[in-house]
């Protein structure tokens, strides 16, 4: 079956600009209310779910920006697994349970326990996968800024009536991540 592309929003073009403004100047132009989504989370900006996938991704990063992993728990099957990829950074997949346990850990290395801000830049879909352009900045407790993007990619499977997280496979900035961990390491150490 090919591949059904569909974008929730057209893409950013300059990201150092907060990205609910970037939606709002859009929907002036070209007069579409119903493109502006100003996020009502305070610590998520991400396009509007435009189908059911992409409204229990939507609720994943919600949970991921309060780091609460009752309510990432509850959207994720019994038999989930997330990977680290590329598979070259060495970190074994995880199931539900370590996954949910690495949730609660980080919340712990930054400042008042979140991220600063989770940016979704960009959604596409097909019938059963969702990929999302994601940017995570954050100030550690050690006074470090953590400023990483990735590429998620969420594989849902219907669970009853509602679509649940089967596996999300996360793309990372593999340099970032190293440079990152050694930083941590140095920082812990002072």
């Amino acid at each position: 079956m090919p591949f059904a592309w569909r974008a929730s929003r057209p893409p950013v073009i300059d990201q150092s600009q907060a990205l609910w403004g970037i939606q709002k100047a859009s929907a002036l132009l070209h007069n579409d209310a119903h493109t502006f989504h100003k996020p009502t989370h305070t610590m998520l900006v991400a396009p509007e779910p435009t189908s059911v996938n992409t409204a229990v991704v939507h609720k994943w990063y919600e949970a991921i920006a309060d780091f609460d992993a009752d309510a990432l728990g509850a959207l994720f099957t019994e038999d989930y697994v997330s990977s680290m990829l590329p598979k070259s950074l060495g970190v074994p997949d995880k199931g539900k349970q370590a996954g949910l346990d690495l949730v609660k850990g980080t919340a712990s290395i930054f400042e008042g326990g979140k991220p600063t801000k989770v940016e979704v830049y960009r959604f596409a879909e097909n019938a059963e996968q969702v990929w999302a352009h994601t940017r995570l900045t954050a100030k550690t407790v050690t006074g470090l800024t953590y400023d990483a993007e990735s590429i998620y990619i969420f594989t849902l499977e219907k669970v009853e009536k509602d679509p649940k997280i089967k596996k999300i496979a996360e793309f990372a900035d593999s340099a970032y991540l190293v440079k990152f961990q050694s930083e941590m390491a140095a920082s812990a150490k002072q």
